[in-house]
């Protein structure tokens, strides 16, 4: 006896399934691409790039798309977009390459402009060569940095001692290319100076620092008691090691 029910289910599914492959179908090979498509995927991809970097104010404009036509349709298009260098430009030239169903169908190249902006450091007053640079003598200003390729500090810089190395202008950006980090050991600063033996036995005593030194670097140091000669390696800011 034929079950009237079981086969009206049966019905039912396979139906589901139909509509189901259809619009599958209809989803994954209607799908088309256009000269502006393409263009607005560059620069969707190139500014998710630079915001990725800690861009967030980020505008890109393609100068000359070398596409005058481009339509198809019945297909899954994938547009891939070259990564660009370290740094920031104001121009770059990117490769795109678009693929159909996976199968690279067009390879060219692409001008664009990038506008990519940050709160920077500028200078309040003219900032004379080897004066720290701190919050009194600078203020922020947002600024594009991409027509600096991104050589500017902004205000987390200024956790550490700066030094200018040339002289900056009222109201020049600072350019980091131009700036020095106070050492951490600076000649003439008082120091101290440790003497540890093998036995793990060791004395401070203060000292006055001859040579400049960052952490690691060997410097020269003299005792106040003293006044003898010392060489030893730097361990931390204002302290000097020396095994004996």
């Amino acid at each position: 006896m034929i079950n009237k029910k079981k086969i009206k289910v049966n019905i039912l599914v396979l139906t589901i399934v139909m509509l189901y492959l259809l619009f599958s179908s209809h989803k994954c090979y209607s799908n088309s691409l256009t000269v502006d498509d393409i263009e607005n995927k560059i620069i969707l991809a190139v500014t998710k790039e630079l915001q990725s970097k800690g861009y967030d104010d980020v505008k890109v404009d393609v100068l000359n798309m070398p596409l005058f036509s481009f339509y198809s349709a019945n297909g899954i298009y994938k547009v891939e977009v070259s990564k660009g260098n370290n740094g920031l430009n104001q121009r770059e030239f990117r490769q795109v390459r678009i693929l159909k169903n996976g199968m690279p169908v067009k390879t060219f190249g692409v001008p664009l402009e990038i506008k990519a902006y940050k709160y920077v450091l500028c200078a309040n007053d003219v900032i004379t060569k080897e004066s720290p640079i701190s919050y009194n003598n600078v203020y922020i200003k947002r600024v594009n940095v991409s027509k600096l390729q991104d050589n500017v500090l902004d205000k987390k810089s200024l956790n550490g001692e700066i030094i200018a190395n040339k002289m900056f202008r009222r109201d020049e950006i600072i350019d980091k290319r131009f700036v020095k980090y106070k050492p951490d050991v600076s000649k003439d600063d008082n120091i101290e100076v440790i003497f540890k033996n093998s036995n793990g036995l060791f004395i401070k005593v203060d000292a006055i620092a001859l040579t400049n030194g960052n952490i690691g670097d060997v410097v020269n140091v003299k005792n106040k008691t003293y006044n003898k000669i010392y060489t030893g390696k730097v361990i931390s800011k204002n302290k000097v090691q020396i095994q004996i």
